[in-house]
């Protein structure tokens, strides 16, 4: 194993892995959500029960020791229906998706006219900006001397300024509310990849979820880039019966999950709490069917 003590996982690989973080720790507290949240509902696709060979087929792939299977099934679970919760989602939340979105690109687009009209205005628009710049000072300011004014009026400088900021954010949230082109005209349109929002119906943040799942579990999973072969597809093949339709493509590049099978090695070899989250393990009390919907 490499030393991965210099590694320095980006903002978006973080927030990626301190979710799936805080994830493993509600595993101790199946029927607990957080405040306001809703990642527990119940979705309407039947799972695959805790019995299922699926989960004995991925512990083999993986290597995961005998009394890690239980915890290995618990974990697939969770992902199985967080990636449905989203999947099944109303159509309104993609509506009002599209609204937002709508609604950015709108100011995107009036504040970057604005911007640019602001770069080079004429001589004789500058000239009427400082006069009413003058006259408005008056106003407020009658019984007081109005000062020379720069061009275009008292703070006409910051005023460019403000506006260069406001576009270059609204630029940047059109940037995060576009949600990536699918080609399956049905359900969730599949959202992103590395930099891109964090939540499912991402299958790069899927895969880090699984790699990190096994690992938790004392497993690994195999990739070789080269013969093009390995117990990563084998295992993202399984689970794709198990998935929505079209989240995992027919011929997955192995390029891409080679990329993400490297870095999600560091960034969980980089986490000080990567040996505590192998070590907990959900509450042994609880028995029968485990399903991770808000009771």
């Amino acid at each position: 194993m490499k030393n991965h003590s210099d590694f320095k996982p980006n903002r978006w690989e973080q927030l990626v892995r301190l979710r799936w973080v805080d994830d493993r720790l509600h595993l101790r507290h199946v029927d607990v959500a957080p405040f306001g949240s809703d990642r527990w509902l119940p979705v309407k696709k039947v799972q695959p029960s805790p019995d299922d060979s699926l989960f004995s087929k991925i512990s083999r792939l993986a290597g995961v020791p005998s009394d890690g299977l239980a915890r290995l099934q618990r974990c697939n679970s969770l992902e199985l229906e967080r990636e449905w919760r989203w999947y099944e989602r109303p159509i309104t939340d993609q509506q009002a998706l599209r609204s937002a979105l709508d609604e950015v690109e709108k100011r995107k687009r009036l504040l970057s006219e604005l911007q640019a009209s602001l770069s080079r205005p004429s001589s004789y628009a500058l000239g009427s900006l400082t006069w009413a710049a003058a006259c408005i000072y008056e106003d407020e300011n009658y019984d007081r001397e109005a000062p020379d004014l720069p061009p275009g009026g008292c703070g006409f400088n910051q005023f460019k300024d403000a506006i260069a900021t406001f576009a270059e954010r609204a630029s940047k949230a059109a940037d995060l509310l576009c949600p990536e082109k699918t080609k399956h005209p049905v359900g969730r349109p599949a959202r992103g990849g590395f930099g891109k929002p964090i939540g499912p119906g991402c299958l790069t943040q899927f895969t880090f979820r699984l790699l990190w799942d096994i690992r938790s579990v004392g497993g690994r999973l195999r990739l070789d880039k080269n013969n093009k072969t390995g117990s990563l597809p084998k295992v993202l093949e399984l689970l794709s019966l198990h998935l929505p339709p079209g989240f995992i493509p027919n011929a997955p590049s192995f390029s891409t999950l080679a990329k993400i099978h490297a870095r999600a090695e560091k960034i969980a070899a980089a986490d000080l709490l990567d040996k505590k989250l192998g070590a907990v393990d959900v509450d042994k009390s609880i028995s029968g069917p485990l399903k991770f919907t808000h009771l």
